[in-house]
């Protein structure tokens, strides 16, 4: 189940378990993939992005990041997913 900046206002200084935060991230160069389908399988994405980055000669920047994408619940297959990696 995701969540939208909608719920997360509307939980706001309700107690969480874990607590959620909401951060800006820094702006990063990145090469980008969208993942569709279940999130078992995002490892395809990683490898082409990685073997994408080897064959440029570039290098990792510093930590993923993925982004989930769905705005409602929808079947395994429908799911969509961001990877980012920061390459210099």
């Amino acid at each position: 189940m995701g969540y939208s900046l909608r719920d997360l206002y509307a939980v706001r200084g309700a107690e969480q378990d874990p607590p959620i935060s909401l951060k800006t991230l820094p702006a990063i160069e990145a090469l980008t993939a969208i993942h569709r389908g279940p999130y078992q399988e995002v490892g395809v994405a990683y490898t082409r992005l990685f073997e994408y980055m080897a064959e440029q000669g570039l290098e990792l920047a510093g930590p993923s990041r993925a982004l989930y994408l769905n705005p409602e619940e929808v079947t395994q297959e429908e799911l969509m997913s961001e990877i980012q990696l920061p390459v210099k």
